[in-house]
């Protein structure tokens, strides 16, 4: 289910449309990383996320995490 809140504003900045297309952040050697493209990497990887777990699981399955492995 996608992330309904808008994080376009103070402090986060997070301009990120999926609708663009783009699927990386380029940060530039010797300069430092602004917090605003740390926000749009966060936000490429939550919307790939999403879109394996919409392929994956369809709406209301039931998802089981086993904890325990037996060798």
């Amino acid at each position: 289910m996608p992330f309904k809140t808008d994080l376009n504003v103070t402090p986060y900045y997070d301009d990120y449309d999926s609708s663009d297309n783009f699927q990386q952040v380029l940060a530039r050697p010797g300069h430092a990383v602004q917090a605003r493209e740390l926000t749009q990497m966060q936000s490429i990887l939550k919307n790939q996320i999403e879109k394996l777990g919409d392929f994956v699981l369809k709406e209301g399955t039931v998802a089981v995490s086993y904890t325990h492995l037996t060798l």
